[in-house]
């Protein structure tokens, strides 16, 4: 848990997991009866979003392109 509103009674949770379902974090967190409220993907696979804003967008370099070819491939043995 990284931090708590006591007054708006939310707060705020970071959580890893290594294989995303469709609504995977939202279903899991309903089972222990919390509504997530926004939900933000900090990084897929190798691809991390740091220093980008929402909305940002940058080319992939050579060396992310082959890695996600090889990913794509390979299944994941590639990562």
């Amino acid at each position: 848990m990284l931090s708590i509103d006591k007054r708006k009674q939310t707060c705020i949770v970071q959580l890893t997991i290594h294989e995303g379902r469709n609504r995977q974090v939202r279903r899991m967190f309903e089972a222990i009866g919390h509504d997530v409220l926004k939900l933000k993907r900090e990084q897929y696979s190798f691809l991390h979003i740091e220093g980008m804003r929402p909305g940002d967008r940058r080319e992939l370099s050579p060396h992310e392109v082959k890695r996600l070819r090889a990913i794509a491939d390979h299944g994941k043995s590639a990562f």
